[in-house]
């Protein structure tokens, strides 16, 4: 499987981008423009582009109303530890509020979670993400094969 570690590099990038998620697949990039022959033939290169739609696809984003649906397991209600609780309390906050990027790989687990607006503590974060590991979905299927999907989704916790 391909890491999709430069997605993940670009993840801020396509938030701003992406304020409404979509459920349908990205357009291809454009196929790499036909080269002569060398040799004169004027028959043309039948070389692959380097983006061939074979290989891996970057995921698609949805919502995560599309995703809560085919959820399997895992607690949609995150809840955080009371020493968490205490000390955002403690800071001043009245809420602890954080927003994730998710992405379900194609056997419906969670491929990873990334904070796109933090918690501000970090065993809190630490919680909240392994909570999120535990989620399994149903996979995504588009035009009958399986896709990686990422969705935002956004955590909210009354401290009082």
């Amino acid at each position: 499987m391909m890491s999709y570690r430069v997605w993940f590099a670009l993840l801020p990038m396509l938030l701003a981008t992406c304020s409404t998620a979509t459920t349908s697949p990205r357009t291809s990039p454009p196929a790499a423009p036909v080269e002569q022959s060398s040799r004169g033939s004027g028959a043309p290169n039948t070389k692959t582009s380097p983006l061939d739609e074979s290989g891996p696809q970057p995921p698609l984003f949805v919502t995560a109303e599309v995703m809560e649906p085919l959820r399997l397991a895992g607690a949609s209600r995150i809840h955080l530890s009371q020493s968490v609780r205490d000390r955002l309390r403690k800071s001043g906050h009245d809420k602890a509020r954080a927003d994730l990027m998710v992405c379900v790989d194609e056997s419906g687990a969670v491929e990873s979670s990334v904070f796109s607006a933090p918690l501000g503590d970090e065993a809190g974060e630490d919680e909240v993400i392994d909570a999120i590991d535990k989620w399994r979905f149903r996979p995504y299927i588009v035009n009958g094969e399986r896709a990686l999907v990422c969705f935002k989704v956004g955590f909210t916790d009354e401290l009082n």
